[in-house]
């Protein structure tokens, strides 16, 4: 299995499940909207990343951004899905990789409390809450 970056002008060529992948993984979590990750995605702003086990099925897709934060760039995985997690947590090391390459200070992701004991080497930094109206 590997984890393959997609180019901007490739993206929106994607097939179906890949966009599903993303727009379950940023539906859960709640704090974006599918269509706004993919146009990130799109205009070159982010980067879609594509899980992939041979002979070329898709089993999973991520985004990543990388940002101005406190004087350090830092790489933030935007959505994360996948047929299994278990199996393709592992390629986050990629991300890791391609991060470091950037001249990235940390790898940042938003997401769902189960992720905590699935991601050794993550620190929670801080909780989002929020009050329906």
């Amino acid at each position: 299995m590997n984890l393959l970056p997609v180019p901007p002008d490739k993206a929106a060529q994607m097939p179906a499940v890949v966009w599903n992948h993303i727009a379950n993984a940023v539906n859960r979590v709640g704090l974006s909207s599918p269509t706004d990750v993919q146009f990130d995605v799109v205009s070159g702003v982010a980067v879609l990343w594509v899980a992939v086990e041979e002979p070329a099925k898709i089993v999973g897709a991520g985004v990543t951004q990388i940002e101005a934060c406190q004087g350090k760039r830092i790489c933030t995985i935007l959505a994360w899905g996948a047929d299994d997690h278990r199996r393709c947590a592992p390629l986050l090391s990629i991300i890791d990789d391609y991060a470091h390459a950037e001249g990235c200070a940390a790898v940042r992701l938003f997401g769902r409390e189960g992720w905590r004991r699935k991601l050794p080497g993550f620190e929670l930094k801080a909780i989002i809450m929020e009050k329906a109206l």
